[in-house]
């Protein structure tokens, strides 16, 4: 039986009808021309034009991710599930009540039409990707930090990108299918990623509405900084970022949503929509879903090195 409890909505900085054409943007540093991008990218909406971050740890970023589309549902992992995959000096953040003890949030994010763009370097190709995020505590700096568990892509262009800007060995390829279908104003997005090396599987199905809310997920900078993992088990150097999209959160039912995940063969679920995920640093069981589900389109992160 699927569990949903209530949880703050974990922050990161997270539709195959293609929303408008993905062009070749360069980043370009603050303050200055920037990557064009569609109206919903303004950033202080006072100023005439569309405007990039204006943090000043934002001042020179050195990569930009964009996607046209975005799912991210929140799951429940054990507690020590969650700790045993984190790299040394990283403590897995437990769920605020009122949900039960020893759990953990994991982040899971499907992106459609997603570019990654570097400085001084040819943005990659147009292709779907997958992440999963927790908020750990950094020990050794006495703060949250977003780490990034699981980067899977599709294109190597946007992995080598990916890695160039925020740390080697924090992506993967993978198997990726994406689709999006729009009818009478409802979205319906079906997604399936494979990456047999470390026991991933995840298919995942959601339909919502396509009525977003302009410029609601907005942080300029995000309030924690962001790691990647080298290869799952070494923490990458610190990035700060922004965000920047329109989304629309979903309750989620039996009817409108859908997570499969890989089982592990000598455990038996009376539900097939939980089960086991093979990250890089190893595999964590997930036993519970947040009430709703988010749709973002126009998603937009800005990074620079701490």
């Amino acid at each position: 039986m699927r569990r949903m409890l209530p949880l703050t909505v974990i922050t990161a900085g997270v539709l195959a009808v293609l929303l408008a054409s993905v062009g070749p943007w360069v980043v370009s540093a603050h303050p200055g021309p920037h990557v064009p991008s569609p109206p919903s990218h303004d950033y202080d909406t006072v100023i005439p034009g569309i405007q990039g971050p204006t943090a000043p740890v934002l001042a020179n970023p050195t990569g930009r991710l964009f996607s046209a589309a975005r799912l991210t549902v929140n799951t429940m992992v054990p507690l020590e599930d969650m700790q045993r995959i984190l790299p040394p000096g990283f403590t897995a953040s437990p769920l605020p009540p009122p949900n039960p003890p020893g759990l953990a949030g994991m982040n899971l994010g499907f992106d459609f039409q997603a570019q990654c763009d570097r400085a001084g370097a040819a943005p990659s190709g147009s292709a779907p990707w997958m992440f999963a995020l927790h908020q750990a505590r950094n020990t050794a700096l006495a703060r949250n930090e977003v780490v990034v568990l699981a980067a899977e892509v599709a294109d190597e262009s946007f992995l080598n990108c990916h890695q160039a800007v925020l740390g080697p060995g924090g992506s993967r390829l993978a198997d990726l299918e994406a689709e999006v279908r729009e009818k009478d104003g409802q979205l319906r997005i079906q997604y399936e990623v494979k990456d047999k090396a470390i026991g991933l599987r995840i298919k995942v199905r959601a339909e919502g509405p396509a009525a977003f809310t302009a410029r609601n997920n907005h942080a300029d900078p995000a309030p924690s900084p962001l790691r990647t993992l080298d290869q799952g088990l070494f923490a990458n150097p610190a990035q700060r970022f922004s965000i920047m999209a329109d989304a629309v959160g979903v309750p989620i039912t039996d009817s409108n949503f859908r997570l499969t995940l890989g089982h592990d063969r000598h455990h038996d679920n009376d539900d097939g929509t939980l089960g086991w995920i093979g990250l890089p640093a190893g595999r964590v069981r997930v036993v519970g879903l947040m009430p709703n589900f988010v749709l973002q389109r126009w998603f937009e992160n800005f990074f620079q090195p701490e």
